[in-house]
């Protein structure tokens, strides 16, 4: 091997011993590496001496030579690996993901090849049996140990096998392999076919485990194996694991070469197939079209529909015919059409159709679109995949609750399923296809922090009159950029901010590249906007303090009321019923800010100018607050009402100043701590309630 550079490597890191091979090109073949110069060495020991002081790692047979000279030595290596523990070694605490890293870096110097780091192009690393915790602890010494631009991969050694018979053994397709694995009194068979008359082409696998009858090992080795060769034409065998003699296993030796089969027995078996993984998954890709069906291979699709843009799509979170360690999803969505998330379940042979729902009690409810939920999918092994729901809330506007819901998929068998129905037309989620920002927008003129797309669209389309110069300027329209990562939406805007577009120009854009709104709410929205943006300007003031009242900045907007009062009074005529209007909710501002004289005099002009029901009776509502129980009953006196009207405002009043406990939702205590709420809401805390 005399390659330096996009060097395509197989690691197999065994119980007991471990081992490396590289990809030779001018042969085109994995050769195994030896462990010592000028010998052929290819195990190692699967041990690590940590030295004191430095803390350096030394693995293989230099790890029992450094344990006698003072360093440390790691029990339990292997078991570690599969493990997330923390272990002292030399003074210090190491992770399994530190020892692994440091496992994986000192066997790539066996290639013995300066600066090997950066030229490895791509690694596979190989173990008996795949666990959570090996591969995770594998990723990790990944990302920490090589540059993005190299593939990493973790795969088992029955996986190993097959791209070792794919590569090596010619008469794979034709013919099924057989592989025979000793560990003292146990054998394991792994039976390897391969069909091309099918789409795609797959590569299957059957195992079976078998106990040796002491003292007749031989004998039942040779009974198991002569089962498992009768369940088809079988043209090659294998042997590994414990060393195998045809002196020692005589009968068996002879049922493995009946009818001319090859037996071949050897230890690299699997550290090569690693090496040839690289290879195909990086270079050669010989293996495209084919699927292999192993163990650790999920046998179900599990997905989703959603709305991406203008379109409805089927997204997927659990692909069939992938390994369960590589099945790994995260996404967020908004618009839940109810308290539950429905998914998707089919096997890969079609037996299966069935929708599971995953319940959100307790999911806070919330306006339409103004929620945002993330969904991580994670397989635990080939079965099952736990699915996780998180309620992220919607920013300040209305903050998460929490909450996370958690559920299993079985991916096996029929777990509490419902029969799939045809695929109708219906709400359903939307995927949020913009990140969150680090650093929040701030929506000055309502004093919120906003930190998605969908934040902004959502104060856009609820409250048109928001829509100003505070909001829509070069501030926002940067902010997309540095923090969304939003290039051609910042351009867009720069371009209408300089062209002096007419708003609903600089709003669009927004909303479109959020797929905030379906096209018919696009449409309702423009004809909102439009219609808003050719009001007198008195009516937008009053609306833009309507807007701000809405989102509990009372003092923002009783300040946009004043404004609309100060422009009525400067004409000769204005509306009544508008200035009635104005007034009625100046004054259920000031109530919201316990100011109850103001508001009294603010009910009294808005009857005064239009006598409705709401405003008598809030009116009288606010004489009762501000004013002793005469004053209230004088005032009562002098207004003229029916007998049916007088006695409905008698019963809200006597509620509301009634200290009785029969009545405690109505109580002064209760009144007060909700305008309390509310007035903490003004004070720079909003608190936003449906």
């Amino acid at each position: 091997m005399n390659e330096i550079r996009n060097l395509i490597i197989g690691l197999e890191i065994g119980e007991s011993v471990s081992r490396i091979a590289v990809y030779d090109r001018k042969m085109r073949d994995a050769v195994s590496i030896s462990t010592s110069a000028g010998m052929e060495l290819f195990d190692y020991p699967t041990a690590m001496t940590v030295m004191p002081g430095d803390g350096a790692a030394k693995i293989g047979r230099e790890a029992a030579y450094y344990a006698d000279r003072g360093g440390v030595p790691i029990r339990n290596l292997y078991a570690l690996f599969h493990a997330e523990e923390n272990v002292p070694a030399g003074g210090r605490m190491l992770s399994s993901a530190g020892l692994f890293r440091a496992f994986l870096e000192e066997s790539l110097g066996y290639l013995g090849i300066r600066g090997i780091l950066e030229n490895v192009e791509a690694i596979a690393v190989t173990t008996e049996t795949l666990s959570e915790a090996f591969t995770a602890n594998a990723k990790a010494a990944f990302g920490a140990l090589f540059p993005k631009s190299t593939r990493c991969f973790i795969i088992d050694n029955e996986e190993s096998f097959y791209y070792y018979c794919m590569y090596s053994n010619t008469e794979a397709w034709r013919k099924d392999t057989v592989l025979v694995t000793l560990r003292g009194m146990f054998a394991q068979f792994i039976r390897l076919n391969a069909k091309q008359n099918v789409t795609p082409v797959t590569v299957s696998t059957r195992r079976r485990t078998q106990v040796l009858a002491e003292g007749e090992k031989d004998r039942s080795l040779a009974r198991a194996a002569r089962d498992i060769l009768a369940g088809g034409e079988t043209g090659v065998v294998y042997l590994t694991g414990d060393p195998y003699t045809a002196e020692d296993y005589p009968e068996t030796t002879e049922v493995l070469c009946d009818g001319g089969r090859r037996v071949f027995a050897g230890s690299n078996l699997f550290v090569r197939g690693a090496c040839f993984a690289s290879l195909d998954r990086t270079e050669k890709e010989k293996l495209k079209g084919v699927l292999f069906l192993g163990q650790n291979v999920v046998r179900c699709n599990v997905g989703m529909f959603l709305m991406s843009g203008e379109r409805r799509i089927y997204y997927p979170l659990v692909t069939a015919g992938r390994c369960w360690y590589e099945e790994k999803a995260g996404l967020e969505i908004r618009r839940l059409p109810a308290d539950r998330l429905e998914l998707r379940v089919t096997s890969m042979d079609g037996d299966r159709r069935e929708t599971q729902t995953l319940p959100l009690d307790g999911m806070p409810q919330r306006p339409e679109g103004a929620g945002r939920v993330r969904i991580d999918v994670v397989c635990r092994d080939a079965e099952f995949a736990e699915i996780r729901v998180t309620d992220l809330g919607f920013g300040e506007l209305f903050p998460s609750s929490g909450k996370t819901w958690t559920a299993e998929v079985d991916l096996i068998g029929s777990r509490e399923g419902m029969p799939m129905e045809e695929e109708k037309d219906g709400p359903v989620p939307t995927l949020c296809t913009t990140p969150r920002a680090r650093v929040p927008f701030r929506i000055e003129s309502i004093g919120v922090d906003v930190w998605s797309i969908e934040e902004v669209s959502y104060v856009l389309t609820e409250y048109p009159a928001l829509a100003s110069e505070d909001l829509l300027g070069g501030e926002l329209a940067e902010w997309f950029r540095s923090e969304l990562g939003q290039e051609k939406l910042w351009q867009t805007l720069r371009a209408d901010l300089a062209e002096g577009g007419n708003g609903l120009s600089y709003v669009m854009p927004i909303l479109k590249t959020a797929s905030y709104l379906t096209p018919q709410e696009i449409r309702e929205y423009k004809e909102t906007f439009r219609r808003f943006r050719e009001l007198p300007v008195l009516e937008r003031t009053k609306k833009r303090g309507d807007a701000l009242a809405g989102y509990g900045k009372y003092t923002a907007a009783l300040n946009a009321y004043r404004s609309a009062e100060v422009i009525a009074e400067g004409r000769e005529k204005t509306d009544t019923r508008f200035m009635s209007s104005l007034y009625y909710n100046m004054g259920a501002v000031y109530m919201q800010l316990l100011l109850f004289e103001e508001a009294l005099a603010c009910f009294k002009k808005s009857y005064i100018r239009f006598h409705t029901r709401p405003a008598l009776r809030n009116y009288l509502m606010a004489a009762a607050m501000a004013k002793p129980r005469s004053k209230y009953e004088e005032i009562v006196r002098t207004i003229h009402v029916d007998a049916e009207l007088l006695a409905e405002i008698d019963d809200a009043v006597s509620a509301a100043v009634s200290y009785e406990p029969e009545i405690p939702k109505d109580s002064p205590e209760n009144v007060v701590r909700a305008l309390m709420e509310d007035y903490r809401a003004s004070s720079g805390i909003p608190v936003f309630t449906v």
